[in-house]
């Protein structure tokens, strides 16, 4: 049976700032292609941010470490037990501290999730952010993904990595299936199947079709739906057997 559906990036990320301020830099462009871990934006604010957590780094060791000394010197007598507990619990505080500017100095900079391209980017510099807003998108298309709704019958034969046909206008290849929904929509009663092809000559939003077998049917025979007939919620047909007409339910 033939299904389709459109190819699409077998990667996507959407980037957004998750605290408020302004953009200073835009590192990239729609097109570049960038690696793992690249600036994408940063704010005005990231220096800020990162004088702050320098301080609370300094401050976190040095109460560590002194932390270790007050450890000896409790274990030979010379600092007393609640000298020693207040050292540790001030060490726990500095740590919470320098923990929580280090994650707000890491908002203040986008970075990239994985090796792709830049799609779109919806912010100038000058702007100020909103939380959760998506302004950044990236995409990884060295592989692309089809996705298909199909009828249960087809799944049966599916398994993960089976290779299936895949057709976009005259590029032929085969695909193999990366993963299927085994129960279905409780809206459509589909099952939805992803099949990964390599791009060649395909491109993302490309319409492709995808030949799906079924399962072979063994000792059937087929009618058309006018012979079949109705009656108190049962189906049946009539046939001729031995020159006899015979009633199959």
């Amino acid at each position: 049976v033939t299904y389709s559906g459109r190819l699409e990036p077998y990667k996507k990320s959407e980037y957004s700032f998750e605290m408020q301020g302004t953009l200073k830099y835009k590192h990239v462009k729609p097109g570049d292609n960038v690696k793992k871990n690249q600036k994408l934006l940063t704010l005005v604010e990231h220096k800020l941010h990162e004088d702050y957590f320098e301080i609370a780094k300094q401050n976190f060791e040095i109460q560590k470490a002194k932390s270790s000394k007050f450890k000896i010197l409790n274990s030979k007598g010379l600092v007393s037990d609640d000298e020693y507990e207040k050292s540790v619990q001030k060490t726990l505080d500095l740590k919470t501290r320098f923990l929580k500017t280090k994650e707000d100095y890491n908002k203040t900079t986008i970075k990239s999730l994985f090796p792709g391209i830049i799609n779109s980017i919806d912010i100038d510099v000058g702007d100020t952010t909103t939380l959760n807003k998506v302004i950044l998108t990236q995409i990884n298309d060295t592989f692309l993904d089809l996705n298909i709704e199909v009828r249960g019958d087809a799944i049966e034969n599916l398994e993960i990595g089976k290779k299936i046909q895949v057709q976009s206008k005259n590029t032929e290849v085969f695909g193999k299936i990366v993963s299927f929904q085994t129960s279905p929509d409780f809206k459509s009663y589909t099952h939805l199947i992803k099949i990964r092809v390599e791009k060649n000559n395909f491109r993302a939003g490309m319409i492709a079709y995808a030949e799906i077998p079924l399962p072979k049917l063994v000792d059937v025979f087929s009618t058309s739906v006018s012979s079949v007939i109705t009656d108190e919620g049962s189906k049946y047909i009539f046939i001729i057997e031995n020159e006899k007409t015979v009633k199959k339910v």
